[in-house]
C-alpha cells in the first residue's frame, strides 16, 4: 500500500479529551499542545478527527450500581451530557465542527458507543 492510500485510509482517534478529565491534570498544556499539534498535521493530511468522550444521560441510567468505574458519578451531574461541563470538549482544543464526536458509556471506545459503525461508514481500518 503506498502511503497516499495508507493516508487515506487513516483517522486520528482523541480518547477522553474533554474538560472534565483535562481538569484532573496538575498541567496539561504539554499534551494540549501536542494534541492540537497532532489535530492540525492530520487535517493537512485529510485525515479525519475524531473526539470520543464520556457523557452520559441525565441520571444516569447507562450506569449500574455494580460498575464500581462509573457508579461515583451517578452523585455527581457534571458528565451529564446536557450539563455545562459534561462531554464538552475544552476551548483550548483545536476542534472543528467537522469533526465527529463519539459519545462513550464505557471504559472501552467500542462497546456502548457507534464507534465502529463511524470507523466501518468512514471505510476506515486503521486508527492512529
Amino acid at each position: 500500500m503506498d502511503q497516499n492510500n495508507r493516508v487515506k485510509k487513516t483517522a486520528l482517534l482523541t480518547m477522553d479529551i474533554q474538560v472534565l478529565t483535562i481538569k484532573m491534570l496538575q498541567d496539561s498544556t504539554t499534551l494540549l499542545d501536542s494534541l492540537n499539534q497532532a489535530i492540525q498535521i492530520a487535517r493537512s493530511n485529510e485525515i479525519p478527527v475524531i473526539f470520543v468522550v464520556v457523557g452520559f444521560r441525565k441520571g444516569y441510567p447507562e450506569v449500574s450500581v455494580n460498575n464500581k468505574s462509573f457508579s461515583t458519578l451517578m452523585k455527581n451531574p457534571s458528565m451529564q451530557l446536557d450539563t455545562e461541563e459534561g462531554s464538552r470538549i475544552p476551548a483550548s482544543v483545536a476542534f472543528d465542527p467537522a469533526d465527529i464526536i463519539v459519545v462513550k458509556k464505557r471504559v472501552s471506545a467500542f462497546t456502548g458507543s457507534d464507534l465502529e459503525v463511524v470507523l466501518r461508514s468512514l471505510e476506515l481500518p486503521t486508527l492512529c
